[in-house]
């Protein structure tokens, strides 16, 4: 065990089941000699399997003969809903139940996440943390690594197929420009560690006192003040990794993969595999979807590949190389901003109550708010055209686009996440090109709702979200 210890990162490490990509740490730190456990702060990957910090924390435990406490804080987020909460303590309870029958010690509390972490971290070896791309998760990360009293920090990437450092240096101009580089350090990123050994030394919650191990009652309350439409809110989506993967079986099992590049952008034909909130809240690892995908079929898992690693991966190397992701200042290009203030002044046409509660001239566009509002989630083709519809009813864009933001962190399942402010800025120009001028667009790309009716049965799309509504309602007590 003393030998062990007195090894460096480098070497420890180097002997993980964990791609070097995936990593950032200082090598030639060493482990504490005098220290209670290794612990994984889990943050981004909520998940007990497929999760290589996880599988960094598991390698380092048994090499240094220590206890792995797996961490997990709980903090209140801005503009979460219970939903949110509800959908993270039920994958929650099933990975702190797995982690337990491996030998691990799974630990929640809530509050600060530097704070905690570090309260708890001083009384380990090293510290292991899923590393996070938005703004706040970084600061948290960069807060705890700069303490002088802190454990060594290993950050392992967790989100991505191929992590975004490793595929970039800079923030791309479009998919076309990322899909070359993904492409080519993609089958290297693609193997999962089979047969990860287990805790040789179990720890027990009752090892490390002061921690509560259940959720907290102050989260997932109903909160007062909710849009009245919200109270109806049923999610379509049965959380956790074992769910995830069965649903996705499903998926794959039904010809889900053969239909995609026609069905996917169709709200009628329910050709999404409805990967995205377990992805949001890493309740499961893009990796193992992607690899389930290509050993079903290689030739049709095609486009999905397209969406799930090469378009999901523009947005986290979007959030990574522009601070200002979540301001149109910075979101949306010079090009767009330019075309977009020289459109000719008006009124604002609708307030934020009426936006929230879908209650527009526009039936297409209110059906999408109101599916957000009602199951937590937006089809992805509506999603586009929701956020176009936005941007032409406000004289000022940085308006439009801060309520876009708003709407979507707070209502959707996957709000708060890398695809959703990259979903946004495209809306406003970013990775697309000038288009020919028009009124209310400037040179930004537009969509109309005469475009819905070429793609798919909009009429029918609003009729099914209209319906759900009234059976929501009759079901209301």
């Amino acid at each position: 065990m003393k030998a062990s210890r007195a090894r460096d990162l480098g070497s420890l490490a180097a002997e993980a089941p964990v791609e070097s990509g995936r990593l950032r740490f200082e090598a030639a730190a060493r482990p504490r000699s005098h220290a209670d456990c290794v612990l994984v702060w889990m943050q981004k990957a909520q998940r007990s399997r497929d999760n290589p910090a996880l599988d960094m924390g598991f390698h380092l435990a048994n090499a240094l003969g220590l206890p792995l406490l797996v961490l997990f804080v709980l903090t209140d987020y801005p503009g979460a809903q219970p939903g949110h909460y509800r959908f993270m303590r039920e994958g929650l309870a099933e990975c702190a139940a797995d982690l337990r029958d491996r030998g691990a010690a799974f630990l929640m509390d809530s509050g600060n996440p530097v704070d905690l972490v570090a309260a708890h971290g001083r009384r380990a070896a090293v510290l292991v943390a899923d590393e996070g791309k938005l703004a706040f998760e970084r600061r948290w990360r960069e807060e705890i690594a700069a303490m002088s009293d802190m454990p060594p920090l290993i950050l392992v990437e967790t989100e991505s197929v191929v992590p975004p450092f490793a595929a970039s240096d800079h923030q791309e101009w479009s998919a076309a420009t990322l899909r070359r580089k993904i492409s080519a350090k993609m089958p290297f990123y693609m193997e999962l560690p089979e047969g990860i050994p287990e805790c040789r030394v179990a720890a027990k919650t009752s090892d490390f006192p002061g921690l509560s191990p259940s959720f907290p009652d102050s989260f997932g309350k109903e909160a007062s003040g909710l849009n009245p439409l919200f109270s109806l809110q049923r999610l379509d989506f049965r959380p956790g990794w074992k769910a995830g993967m069965e649903s996705f079986g499903h998926f794959l099992d039904s010809g889900g993969l053969e239909r995609y590049p026609e069905a996917r952008n169709d709200p009628c034909a329910r050709g999404q595999s409805g990967m995205s909130p377990h992805l949001h809240f890493g309740q499961i690892s893009p990796v193992a979807l992607a690899k389930a995908a290509l050993e079903r079929s290689p030739g049709a898992a095609q486009t999905y590949i397209e969406q799930l690693v090469v378009r999901r991966e523009l947005a986290l190397n979007y959030v990574l190389f522009n601070p200002g992701y979540d301001r149109y200042e910075t979101a949306a290009p010079e090009w767009a901003r330019k075309s977009l203030a020289a459109r000719e002044d008006r009124k604002a046409i609708y307030t934020r109550s009426e936006l929230e509660s879908g209650l527009t001239g526009d039936a297409w566009w209110n059906a999408a708010q109101k599916e957000m509002l009602l199951t937590g989630k937006m089809h992805n083709y509506m999603r586009m055209y929701w956020g176009k519809q936005i941007l032409s009813w406000f004289p000022d864009p940085a308006i439009a686009f801060r309520l876009l933001v708003e709407l979507n962190d707070t209502w959707s399942l996957d709000g708060r996440d890398p695809g959703g402010y990259a979903g946004i800025a495209w809306c406003f120009g970013r990775h697309d090109r000038p288009w020919p001028l028009r009124p209310l667009f400037g040179n930004v790309r537009s969509m109309a709702a005469s475009g819905l009716r070429k793609k798919f049965d909009v009429e029918r799309y609003a009729a099914e979200v209209e319906d759900l509504y009234n059976v929501r309602r009759k079901e209301k007590p």
